[in-house]
C-alpha cells in the first residue's frame, strides 16, 4: 500500500513521533513523522509471524516513494486500563487476562521482548484485553525463551499491580492491602492470578464481597 491510498482518514491520536488514523475499513493506520530505518521495518515484518487477537501487531505496511512511513493494525475497542481499572469487574478481568497471557506466551516463543507495556497501551472492553503499540518491542535471540517469557509476564503483572496501588491509594486504612499487592508484584504469579488473589485479600479485609476496586474504596470510606 502507498501513503496516497489513505487520503480519507480520521485522526484518532497524535503523539511526538507519529499520528494514528482511523481508516474507512475500520483499521488503524499509524503514520510516523519521519521515515523509519530498515532494521525497524524488518522488525515489524518479523512481528507478522505472531499476529493474534490480544497483541495487535502490524499486518500491512505503508510506503511513500519507497520510504516506510507507517503500518496498519486492527482497531482495539474499549477504554485503556488506566481509565477503566477501578470500575472493572475483577473476576472478569482475570478471566480475560488468561487469554492475553496465552498470547504473551506465544509471542515469547518468538523471543519478542514486550518493552513499553504500560496501562495506556492496554485496551479493555469488558470482554477482551488487547495490547497496542508494539513499536518498542525487541527481538532478543540471545535470551532463552523461558527468560523472555518471565520478563514479559513480569511486565504485565507489574502493570496490574501498579493499577491496584494507584486506584486504591496508600493511607492508614489501605496499607495492609498495599503490602499484599507489593508482595504479589514481586512473585512469580501471573497477572490473572494476582487479580484474584488481591480480590480475595480485599474481601477478607472488608468482610464483604468485592467485585471492583470502586467497591473496596466505597466500603473502607464508610
Amino acid at each position: 500500500m502507498n501513503l496516497e491510498d489513505f487520503i480519507s482518514k480520521k485522526l484518532l491520536k497524535e503523539g511526538t513521533t507519529a499520528k494514528c488514523f482511523l481508516l474507512q475499513n475500520g483499521n488503524v493506520f499509524k503514520q510516523f513523522n519521519n521515515p523509519l530505518s530498515i532494521s525497524d521495518v524488518e522488525r515489524f515484518k518479523y512481528f507478522l509471524n505472531f499476529e493474534n487477537e490480544s497483541i495487535l501487531f502490524p499486518f500491512d505496511f505503508i510506503y511513500d516513494n519507497k520510504k516506510f512511513y507507517g503500518y496498519v493494525t486492527k482497531r482495539a475497542f474499549g477504554q485503556t486500563l488506566r481509565e477503566s481499572f477501578s470500575s472493572n469487574n475483577l473476576e472478569r478481568l482475570s478471566t480475560h487476562s488468561i487469554k492475553t497471557e496465552k498470547n504473551i506466551d506465544f509471542v515469547s516463543q518468538g523471543k519478542i521482548l514486550m518493552h513499553d507495556l504500560h496501562s495506556d497501551n492496554v485496551i479493555y472492553d469488558g470482554n477482551l484485553v488487547q495490547i497496542i503499540d508494539p513499536d518498542e518491542y525487541g527481538i532478543r535471540d540471545i535470551y532463552a525463551v523461558d527468560e523472555i517469557k518471565d520478563i514479559n509476564f513480569k511486565y504485565y503483572r507489574t502493570l496490574i499491580s501498579n493499577l491496584f496501588i494507584t486506584n486504591i491509594g496508600i493511607n492508614k486504612n489501605t496499607q495492609y492491602i498495599i503490602d499484599k499487592i507489593n508482595f504479589h508484584k514481586y512473585t512469580g504469579y501471573r497477572a490473572s492470578e494476582v487479580i484474584i488473589n488481591i480480590k480475595e485479600e480485599m474481601e477478607k479485609y472488608a468482610k464483604e464481597t468485592i467485585n471492583t476496586v470502586d467497591d473496596f474504596n466505597r466500603i473502607i470510606r464508610k
